[in-house]
């Protein structure tokens, strides 16, 4: 089993590899692809920021549940809006139901908020 500040460095990997795919999609005209590229950016910083911290992070609910605490401790409430729209995002990639003029302004907003949760997590955001 990989040591814990390997499994931080791999999900943050994946985080930044998800962001850059996420923007190559959108380009394309991709946004089934942008939208699950945000979520999964997202996530992993998430579950980055968990290993951290020793919190759970098997499950769905644990991220989200990570996200909400990470984001009353800091009382950044951006935080946890940002991964609302990543969430919306994630519900995208089952509906297809985004226009490229929804994902266009939420992957700045995504990408902040992935910042903050790779920084919380002791990692370089970019």
């Amino acid at each position: 089993m990989q040591d814990r500040g390997t499994q931080i460095h791999k999900h943050a990997r994946i985080a930044r590899e998800f962001l850059e795919a996420a923007d190559g999609y959108f380009e394309e005209g991709n946004i089934i692809q942008t939208s699950e590229k945000l979520w999964g950016a997202t996530s992993h910083a998430a579950k980055a920021l968990c290993i951290r911290r020793q919190w759970q992070h098997g499950k769905y609910a644990h991220i989200r549940e990570a996200v909400q605490r990470f984001a009353t401790e800091t009382g950044d409430e951006s935080i946890m809006a940002g991964y609302l729209i990543a969430h919306a995002h994630h519900l995208n990639f089952y509906t297809d139901a985004m226009e490229p003029e929804e994902a266009d302004p939420a992957r700045p907003i995504i990408r902040q908020v992935v910042g903050k949760l790779l920084t919380a997590a002791g990692v370089e955001a970019d």
